[in-house]
């Protein structure tokens, strides 16, 4: 298999954050009756990270929201998907 990945964040303002990604993966069978196909697999995101006030002086709390954008490509039927996701939470660390 083959992966080429890449993101870069982009500080908006002293609190707030985004960053951006994507991903490639190819990988070519090796036997049965696909033998030297490729399948490919394409991952882009984006994160909005929000820096929330420390707790205690101790716990840096941050906010954060974001889509991630998967798309699998099989030359094995049945198998190729296309999955959106929309996430948002909380992270913590001391």
């Amino acid at each position: 298999a083959t992966t080429v990945y890449g993101s870069i964040t982009q500080r908006i303002t002293s609190k707030l954050a985004v960053t951006a990604g994507g991903q490639w993966q190819g990988s070519q069978f090796n036997g049965g009756f696909v033998n030297g196909q490729m399948d490919n697999f394409y991952e882009g995101d984006v994160t909005f990270t929000y820096s929330l006030p420390k707790v205690w002086k101790l716990v840096e709390w941050d906010a954060e929201v974001g889509y991630d954008y998967y798309h699998y490509v099989s030359v094995v039927p049945g198998l190729s998907f296309v999955r959106n996701v929309v996430f948002a939470g909380f992270r913590a660390a001391l």
